[in-house]
């Protein structure tokens, strides 16, 4: 909702729809919403482009520089998930 109500060109980027949502005991009601039009997502679009531009760039100069590709980074054997159990389990 921030995004439409700070961008410029909300009436072209967002459309307003109308949706139904599940209540209880099997009813429904209707909700005004908003989506991303066609012209909003060639936004996102080139966001994404760029995104992909720019990563292939870091990459390139983390190989002239010789250092380490995020993928060859060592990692842990456990997830934080499993890591914050055994601290919890450790505490109790």
């Amino acid at each position: 909702m921030v995004a439409k109500t700070v961008c410029s060109y909300a009436a072209y980027h967002f459309v307003d729809v109308n949706k139904m949502i599940a209540l209880a005991k099997g009813a429904s009601r209707k909700i005004k919403d908003f989506a991303l039009s066609r012209y909003g997502s060639r936004g996102k679009l080139k966001a994404s482009l760029t995104q992909h531009e720019v990563g292939a760039k870091v990459r390139q100069a983390i190989k002239e520089f010789g250092g380490a590709m995020p993928e060859d980074l060592p990692t842990t054997e456990k997830s934080i998930k499993q890591s914050e159990r055994v601290i919890v389990e450790a505490l109790q």
